[in-house]
């Protein structure tokens, strides 16, 4: 899967665990469920980017609040774990 659509999905899966509706494992299995086609590789990096931005929040919300664009875009690229 090409790196862009993979920042396009983070950005969607943020949206959802920065809502704190329900716990974030719970929140990522559902998001997988709902997409069936990515392979391993995309939901390692996926969860890892997300887990890492949960992780680092503070920080990437201090760095991010200078860019433009959409706040968990910003920190969905701050907080990459891909290749």
């Amino acid at each position: 899967m090409h790196p862009n659509a993979l920042v396009e999905l983070a950005t969607e899966l943020l949206h959802r665990v920065l809502r704190f509706d329900a716990p974030a494992d719970g929140i990522v299995s559902d998001f997988f469920r709902e997409h069936r086609a990515l392979g391993a590789r995309e939901r390692h990096t996926l969860a890892e980017t997300t887990y890492d931005v949960l992780r680092h929040r503070a920080l990437y919300q201090h760095l991010a609040q200078s860019g433009k664009g959409e706040m968990e875009r910003r920190l969905a690229i701050l907080g990459w774990q891909g290749n």
